[in-house]
């Protein structure tokens, strides 16, 4: 069934892929809820081009201003299948790279681009995210997260840093070579 756009629309149901129901408005009229899906030719964005504004739409709300959001993209983080792929200090490197250019194009640098210490924060926990999707075989959506899923990145996040921080401590040093039976050590 096509509408007046030549979009195919679909009686379905929000919560269901089943047909919709006649639902009663306010006026006592029965009306079905049809939910338009364009086709992807006329549509004019590519499954590309979607996952790079939902990975820029991530950004923002990770923090970042959209001139920052942009310098991101530009240096190659651009989806989270790139960010599962780097390790952690790639992201830092990457920040690193952005500042000292701008330091070096002086006046000459365009835009406001910022990297507030919560955002940082929120982008490397939606890196460990991303790496535990991956890991678990799950698919990489960026649009997902937002609200509840970023607290809970962040704090699984920062679990896993003091889990880092505290397994540090325990690797187990090498004594050194025993050159002469005179630096044996007693143990009684």
């Amino acid at each position: 069934m096509r509408d007046r756009e030549g979009d195919c629309v679909r009686h379905l149901s929000p919560i269901s892929s089943r047909p919709s129901t006649p639902r009663q408005d306010y006026d006592g009229a029965a009306r079905h809820t049809p939910l338009i899906i364009p086709n992807q030719e006329d549509s004019g964005t590519s499954p590309v081009m979607a996952q790079l504004n939902a990975f820029n739409a991530a950004l923002i709300r990770c923090g970042f201003n959209n001139d920052t959001a942009d310098a991101i993209t530009a240096e190659g983080f651009d989806t989270l299948d790139t960010l599962a792929d780097v390790e952690e200090s790639d992201i830092d490197s990457m920040i690193k790279n952005i500042r000292e250019t701008r330091r070096a194009l002086g006046a000459q640098a365009q835009g406001n681009v910022t990297f507030p210490f919560l955002a940082i924060c929120r982008f490397k926990a939606m890196h460990s995210w991303a790496g535990e999707l991956k890991r678990t075989d799950r698919a990489l959506n960026a649009g997902l997260y937002a609200g509840a899923l970023i607290t809970t990145a962040v704090l699984c996040y920062s679990l896993e840093c003091m889990r880092t921080a505290t397994t540090e401590d325990e690797d187990i040093i090498k004594p050194k070579e025993l050159s002469d039976l005179t630096h044996w050590e007693k143990f009684w």
